[in-house]
């Protein structure tokens, strides 16, 4: 099975499918409101926003951007990266920013992904060590934070990025997924990332 691929280019046929796969991954009824944006926005609504102005993706210029902005399960943002190759468009490289109730006292970040051995964070020593010591984060961490997929002949890649940041008001996870294949059908993971971000709430 090929990437989440769909022959167009428009986005009002390719909006309601991503919508419910979002509904799905966080298991609610109602499909939620989706913005699209222009390349030239670099995928940040003008409005206030959590997103990080990291857009690029190497060799792939956005046909689009789309954008969800939800307080329920929990809040957070979602931007997806939509890329296109002759009729069709791929929805390529998630970016979630997530709200933590509990602060750090400095920056952490997810290590360089490694064949044999899981990654662990690296920054703030007191917040690394807090999340390290918990072996169940640091697998889920080290699933969400993919830097290549492959699905039939097609491979997307991305650069890998799972960070924690400090905020004025708590703290705040950025990372950067993949698409993939669940139960036989699409995710954009959504689920996982939630359950990941209890998980760092409980440790810190």
């Amino acid at each position: 099975m090929s990437a989440v691929t769909y022959m167009t280019h428009k986005s009002e046929k390719i909006v309601p499918d991503v919508q419910k796969m979002l509904s799905k991954d966080l298991n609610i009824a109602a499909l939620p409101p989706c913005q699209v944006l222009s390349p030239e926005s670099l995928g940040v609504p003008y409005v206030e926003t959590l997103l990080p102005t990291i857009q690029i993706v190497r060799g792939k210029p956005p046909l689009f951007f789309l954008y969800f902005s939800l307080t329920s399960p929990r809040s957070f943002e979602l931007q997806a990266f939509m890329t296109h190759a002759k009729l069709a468009t791929t929805v390529h490289r998630l970016i979630y920013a997530v709200p933590l109730v509990k602060p750090v006292h400095g920056p952490v970040t997810l290590g360089e992904q490694k064949m044999f051995t899981t990654s662990v964070f690296e920054g703030d020593s007191e917040t690394a060590a807090r999340l390290n010591s918990h072996s169940d984060l640091l697998k889920r961490a080290n699933k969400l934070a993919v830097t290549s997929v492959s699905y039939g002949n097609v491979t997307l890649t991305i650069s890998r990025y799972l960070t924690i940041q400090p905020q004025p008001t708590g703290s705040l996870l950025l990372l950067h997924t993949l698409p993939r294949l669940l139960m036989l059908r699409w995710t954009l993971a959504a689920g996982d990332v939630m359950e990941l971000a209890s998980l760092i709430e409980a440790s810190l």
